[in-house]
């Protein structure tokens, strides 16, 4: 099989965030050499963070799939000299460009054409001195080696919509069903003018084609009431699917993704369902009606049949060229947008300074060029589709005029059955080729579907029986990071909370102590090593079982719109003494009394209508109300007066439940309390607090900052 890298078609990855674009242009790459790999295995090959990978994981990782990598700095001059120094270049290749973003060098042309396949905004072509005021001077070119072996298929829109719709099946194909017999009764409708034209109808001919006009509105609406039961069944079935799989993905995949990428993504079922019910039941009703019209006029005027047939072909090849320049004019308008938008949001976040400053005329001229530079793109995007829309309107119109022409050569009576066939057909052939080119749009949808849905879920999510046992924290060889392909956070932690201690974790920001606390509350999985609860791995813990096990209070707890007791319960029913305690524990019981009491008292969107003090002790109630055997509390007082802390600590330790405490402010700690000092991911010091103070040059520092 040839490894000549070619421009296809399946090779369209688009970034789902803008972390992406290294493993997207590596997909890219890989698919043009005839190696195809699924979304979700080429970013878990890839791992990164949220700031994406660098040039040299992304070249280490091509060579692990079989690629031989080159590296070069390139400099260019803005001469004429630029065009040879780049059409040097072993191409297809990596560039960076805008000095944060990867984007694929297909090739460059004699004339200075510099073609990229852009994750972000795909296939476009820049001049060369656009390329020059975007490049960032590295360039990493990518050849096949001797290992590399062509594998996989690119995926077809068309097979995976189909598949996509199955939910929703049986709607699906009583939608295109019942837009074949609209079709097929406007042949019958026209067949029966034909009769009424050569004088050959019965007496009821009449009434049979109002007949027909009554079952084609009928056939419409069935049409549409069944499209809108198919997005509706479609849409609730695999956005469901979507969500339940989400909530049950491990915390790594969150760590990865910004939040609101992520919200925005439970949307796209919706969305892909949009777009399939206008777009593929369209086109399969479109299929079934150019067929049977196809046989209806082969029959009765063969020459004008061939000829609407000839016509369609030359249009789907007008669209299809057409299509491909409107992607790249698009895509080219979708960087401008890209560049103006970036723009505006630095200016005004930072927008004190540039008042201070006195820099808002420079802000605005800039701006005024970014925008200049959108306009210009639109302009160019717009003038492009209405190119080929008149292409298309004048084929369509020069084709029925030939058709009617040819109809000199048919029986007189035949030629208003023919006029108004192939006006029918003009209509569902250009619904056909226009809607079979938007199919390839949905990729992108696709890849933003298939980032969530094929995901790994944690293996922990399973419901079973878990014996409660008094408490036992224990750490061994615990590593961890947010970025496979740099230093892990933590390194190498051994620790030990037995049954009912307490621990209390310091040290300067960055150190790993949230981090800890999450491997500590099971949420995340360590890259090696054990975080145990009882000798079970705390990752390991069924996500239903979990909380009454341990408890979690994280730095920004969520509440949502309901009663304080639905947000203390989130679903789970709790004894009212159980939560009753909880509140008297959390210091919360006469406030919450005030409000008219936890099936009254009302909570806001993440309880705005609660001081942070407020929110800090519910969220800290509702670790309570499970009476967990472990804590572990990740600043849970932070914004509580120090003497209310107090009362609030004095009330957990009466509890007896093992406790690990996050914390800057020390005024909690007891003599006796083990201290652990973290210092980039690693235990600095380790003992009790009394110890600490007397022997920890760097404890004491922290304990009179802290106070």
């Amino acid at each position: 099989m040839s490894t000549r890298y070619r421009s296809r078609a399946g090779a369209e990855f688009r970034q789902v965030e803008e972390s992406d674009c290294g493993a997207a242009c590596l997909g890219i790459l890989l698919a043009g050499f005839g190696k195809y790999l699924s979304w979700p295995v080429l970013s878990q090959a890839c791992g990164g963070g949220r700031d994406g990978i660098s040039a040299a994981t992304l070249a280490r990782r091509g060579q692990q799939f079989g690629l031989t990598v080159s590296a070069k700095r390139v400099r260019l001059s803005g001469a004429e000299a630029d065009v040879a120094t780049l059409r040097g270049l072993a191409a297809p290749g990596v560039v960076f460009v805008d000095n944060r973003h990867f984007a694929v060098l297909e090739r460059v042309g004699r004339g200075g054409k510099v073609r990229l396949h852009d994750p972000a905004a795909g296939r476009h072509t820049l001049s060369i001195d656009e390329f020059r005021e975007r490049f960032s001077g590295l360039y990493l070119g990518f050849r096949p080696g001797a290992g590399f072996e062509p594998s996989g298929a690119p995926q077809r829109m068309l097979p995976r919509a189909l598949r996509w719709l199955g939910a929703g099946l049986p709607v699906v194909l009583g939608a295109v069903v019942a837009g074949v017999v609209t079709a097929g009764l406007t042949v019958v409708a026209a067949l029966l003018a034909r009769s009424l034209v050569t004088a050959t109808a019965g007496p009821g001919a009449t009434w049979w084609l109002a007949a027909v006009a009554v079952g084609v509105a009928l056939a419409g609406w069935a049409q549409q009431r069944l499209v809108s039961a198919a997005l509706l069944r479609t849409s609730l079935k695999r956005s469901t699917e979507l969500v339940g799989h989400l909530l049950r993905l491990p915390g790594s995949y969150f760590h990865r993704r910004f939040t609101g990428g992520v919200a925005a993504r439970v949307q796209i079922a919706d969305t892909i369902a949009q777009q399939l019910t206008t777009v593929v039941l369209p086109v399969a009703v479109s299929l079934a009606a150019v067929v049977g019209l196809l046989t209806v006029l082969a029959v009765l005027a063969p020459p004008a049949a061939a000829l609407l047939a000839g016509s369609t072909v030359l249009t789907a090849l007008v669209v299809r060229f057409g299509r491909r320049a409107g992607i790249e004019r698009q895509s080219a308008l979708m960087v401008e947008q890209s560049a103006r938008d970036g723009l505006s949001l630095n200016v005004l976040s930072a927008i004190d300074t540039v008042k201070a400053e006195g820099s808002g005329r420079q802000a605005f001229g800039r701006w005024s060029a970014a925008q200049r530079k959108v306009l210009a793109a639109q302009r160019r995007a717009a003038l492009g589709e209405h190119g080929i829309g008149l292409a298309v309107t004048a084929l369509h119109a020069l084709g029925y005029a030939a058709c009617l022409a040819l109809t000199a050569l048919v029986a007189p009576g035949e030629v208003i059955t023919v006029a108004v066939l192939a006006g029918v057909w003009q209509l569902h052939a250009g619904g056909l080729v226009t809607g079979l080119h938007r199919i390839g749009g949905l990729r992108s949808s696709f890849a933003a579907y298939d980032d969530v849905a094929g995901a790994e879920t944690d293996p922990s999510d399973v419901d079973e029986p878990v014996a409660v046992g008094p408490g036992r924290v224990t750490v061994r060889g615990l590593r961890y990071g947010y970025d496979t392909n740099t230093e892990p956070l933590l390194v190498s932690l051994d620790l030990d909370v037995p049954p009912g201690g307490r621990m209390t974790l310091v040290g300067p920001s960055g150190c790993g102590k949230s981090t800890l606390a999450k491997l500590l509350a099971g949420l995340v999985r360590p890259w090696s090593g054990v975080a145990l609860v009882d000798g079970r791995r705390s990752a390991d813990l069924p996500p239903s079982v979990r909380p009454f096990l341990v408890g979690y209070v994280p730095q920004r707890p969520a509440f949502f719109e309901g009663t304080v007791r639905e947000n203390l319960e989130l679903g789970t029913a709790l004894p009212d003494d159980a939560i009753a305690a909880a509140l008297d524990d959390a210091q919360l019981s006469e406030m919450i009394e005030l409000r008219g009491g936890i099936d009254a008292a009302q909570v806001s969107q993440q309880a705005r209508n609660f001081s942070g003090g407020e929110r800090q002790r519910l969220a800290l109630a509702r670790a309570l109300a499970r009476n967990p055997r472990v804590l572990v509390l990740d600043e849970a007082t932070s914004a509580v007066e120090t003497a209310l802390a107090a009362r609030i600590d004095a009330a957990l330790r009466t509890r007896g439940a093992t406790t690990v405490v996050v914390a800057h402010r020390l005024s909690e700690v007891r003599g006796d309390d083990t201290v652990v000092l973290l210092d980039h991911g690693a235990v600095r010091v380790y003992g009790t607090h009394d110890d600490l103070l007397a022997h920890s040059r760097g404890y004491r520092d922290i304990a009179e900052v802290a106070g």
